[in-house]
């Protein structure tokens, strides 16, 4: 089976993390259905890094638990294994290990768009997948202000390029037009 887009991209988040915070990368309880973990007590296979869907009954070593390689998106059951479970925010790893490989095809079309549309100040950004729909934020480069901007959700799978390209020059529109209106007129002074 062909290693997935999400795999890569996880493993460059999680390894300069590890290396940088070690064990604060990993967070000490059960793994949870849904957790990013690392499989332990295991020979090296695909299950390594993998996503954790649950558990049979039993006691903790006897039961079986079933993983979602990360590298290939394949189930397979596990008994007799231990867990890391790796805790996301200290490895900043972002939500992108939860994409498809169509998700990530898009991402790649919205970087060419970004390129294109040569954002300096105001910065697109993927916020989230929504089924059908994706969810772009603006924000201000180097953090000037804390305005996010929401660009109206759209339907990801079928838009052109050239489409892509105007929404992200009309979403750059309505987050100018955002922070305009959340910044005090010149010498004023207060708060924003």
């Amino acid at each position: 089976m062909a290693e997935l887009r999400r795999y890569s991209y996880v493993l460059h988040g999680l390894l300069p993390a590890l290396i940088l915070r070690g064990w604060a990368c990993r967070v000490s309880r059960d793994p949870e259905v849904g957790d990013l973990v690392m499989l332990q007590c295991a020979p090296e296979s695909q299950w390594l890094i993998s996503i954790y869907r649950g558990c049979g009954p039993g006691g903790h070593y006897d039961r079986k638990h079933t993983l979602e390689s990360l590298k290939t998106g394949e189930l397979g059951d596990w008994h007799n294994v231990g867990f890391q479970v790796l805790d996301l925010k200290e490895c900043s790893v972002g939500n992108r290990w939860t994409w498809t490989d169509e998700q990530f095809e898009f991402a790649d079309k919205f970087a060419k768009a970004h390129r294109k549309a040569d954002f300096h100040l105001n910065l697109p950004f993927i916020d989230r997948f929504d089924g059908e729909l994706v969810h772009i934020i603006f924000r201000t480069r180097f953090g000037f202000d804390d305005i996010h901007t929401p660009v109206p959700p759209f339907a990801w799978k079928k838009i052109s390029q050239r489409r892509l390209l105007e929404m992200l020059q009309e979403g750059e529109s309505l987050h100018k037009s955002s922070r305009e209106k959340a910044t005090p007129p010149d010498g004023a002074k207060g708060e924003r």
